[in-house]
């Protein structure tokens, strides 16, 4: 999960602040995975219900166990905790 804090980029890496992404990731070097992208204003994320429902799709689509929607909920509603006031941001879950 990666989030823009100011004009640096905040990296969050199985709910834990991170410095980098680990390197070689597949994710990254091929793009594999499932994610969505996230508008917030003030911290808050614009059409939530919706971005957690197309993210539930895609995890029944690749067979994810059930608990990870809820996991992701909890990073996603911390990471958003540490946003403070920034009127717009995005984040990438």
């Amino acid at each position: 999960m990666t989030l823009a804090v100011g004009s640096l980029p905040a990296v969050w890496l199985n709910g834990e602040r991170a410095t980098a992404l680990p390197l070689p990731d597949r994710g990254i070097d091929y793009g594999d995975g499932l994610f969505e992208t996230l508008l917030l204003r003030q911290g808050v994320p614009v059409l939530l219900d919706y971005h957690l429902q197309r993210l539930q799709t895609g995890l029944d689509r690749l067979a994810f166990p059930r608990n990870c929607l809820t996991q992701a909920s909890d990073h996603l509603r911390h990471a958003c905790s540490e946003m403070g006031d920034h009127q717009w941001s995005v984040l990438k879950l």
